[in-house]
This record gives C-alpha cells, structure tokens and sequence, in this order.
C-alpha cells in the first residue's frame, strides 16, 4: 500500500544525495547512522551531505568501532535521521518509502523505509540512489 503522505526532498539535497552514494566515497553498513571506520548507513550519507556536526558516542560492546551520533537543531540521533533534519527535509527519520519495494527474501513483506532496504543486504548504494530518484 502507498503511504497516504507524499514525501518529497529539495532537489538540490536529492541531487547532493544521489551523487554521494553513486560515488564510491562510502563504505555501506547497516544498523547505525555511522559506524566510525567501518561504514555508513544510506541515511547516514545524507547526514554526511548536509554536514551535520557529529561525535562518537559509545563503543559498542564486542566491537572495535565507535557509533557515531548527529545533532541538528538540538536532537541527536545515530539509527535514523534527527527528527528535526527530517522535518525540514519533508521526509521521515526511517526514510519512509511512497511507494513499497519488493523484499527478494520475502516476497509477501516487502521494504517500506530507506533503513530496511540498507539494512537488509540486498540493495548497494547504487541501488537504493535509484530508488531515492523514483520515490522522492
């Protein structure tokens, strides 16, 4: 089912979003905005593209990564976007899909955020850009 809401991004952070994670630059991982030396989220790069202030918050336990927390307009956020970036971009922190997208593991529960399509493994970088293009 179609969300009822139709989410829209400013084409120019789209544009700088599009182009962040067609370029390589990022290394994907899932779980966290931003993993310190192992990787961002989709949602993550965009935080990167708008050039949120961020700081490390904690190891997590067993790993030898930081997780990295964003702050904008006074919230910090490090599994989904501030709630104050997101407003302001006219999207949702999880990165509500328009429209759902197939699920290859399991047809009959297809994704509806930006957060499971990174998280599940079976979408690059490149592909949820593509998605991105379509949807917002």
């Amino acid at each position: 089912m179609d969300n009822p809401v139709e989410y829209k991004l400013p084409p120019e952070v789209k544009a700088k979003w599009l182009e962040a994670l067609r370029s390589g630059r990022y290394t994907q991982c899932n779980g966290r905005l931003h993993k310190n030396g192992v990787g961002h989220c989709c949602l993550g790069v965009l935080c990167e593209v708008m050039e949120l202030p961020q700081e490390a918050v904690q190891h997590e336990p067993g790993y030898s990564f930081q997780v990295m927390r964003y702050a904008y307009k006074g919230a910090t956020a490090s599994d989904v976007l501030p709630s104050g970036l997101a407003h302001d971009l006219g999207i949702t922190g999880a990165g509500t899909l328009n429209h759902p997208v197939p699920n290859p593991a399991a047809p009959s529960n297809p994704f509806h955020a930006l957060w499971e399509l990174n998280d599940s493994g079976d979408f690059s970088f490149a592909q949820i850009a593509d998605i991105i293009e379509e949807q917002f």
